[in-house]
């Protein structure tokens, strides 16, 4: 009888424990599988200087990595292309910026909230932060450090 109540008990409790969508990382802290999935997919940006044409595009590659490419098109052309990867190293989120300088950027994600963060690099010369945040139904970003801040509104494609 109690072997059954206790088999009974674990088939109730794992379904559970496998729709709060946590796993362990390597340095056993949970992990939410969808921490950035707000970012997921194709964005373009809105508020663009007129006949350039700014893109955004987010996949998810692990739950501990998320990679993304930013480009910027002039009459059909690439004039700026960026590589990021979101990734968790040693239970701390990255935010890796390459291909715009010879060396990747890192900067450590300070804020975190359910669709948004934030993160930083006070040594790099700008920016020195970096925001990301969920407005309804479109994805804003600014970048600041100093007395320069750009902002970013995209709408999903």
């Amino acid at each position: 009888m109690r072997i059954r109540f206790f088999i009974l008990f674990l088939l109730l409790c794992l379904p559970f424990n496998q729709s709060a969508g946590l796993h362990k990382s390597h340095s056993g802290e949970s992990l939410r599988i969808s921490e950035f999935n707000w970012l997921l997919g194709d964005w373009k940006r809105m508020n663009d200087r007129p006949g350039r044409s700014t893109f955004e595009h987010w996949t998810r590659i692990s739950n501990s990595e998320y990679r993304g490419l930013g480009y910027t098109l002039r009459n059909g052309d690439t004039i700026f292309k960026e590589h990021i990867k979101l990734h968790l190293d040693k239970g701390q989120w990255i935010f890796e910026v390459s291909g715009v300088n010879e060396d990747p950027t890192l900067f450590i994600v300070t804020k975190k909230a359910k669709r948004s963060f934030t993160c930083e690099n006070e040594k790099n010369e700008f920016p020195k932060y970096i925001e990301y945040y969920l407005d309804g139904r479109k994805l804003k970003a600014r970048i600041f450090g100093g007395d320069q801040e750009v902002e970013f509104s995209f709408t999903k494609l």
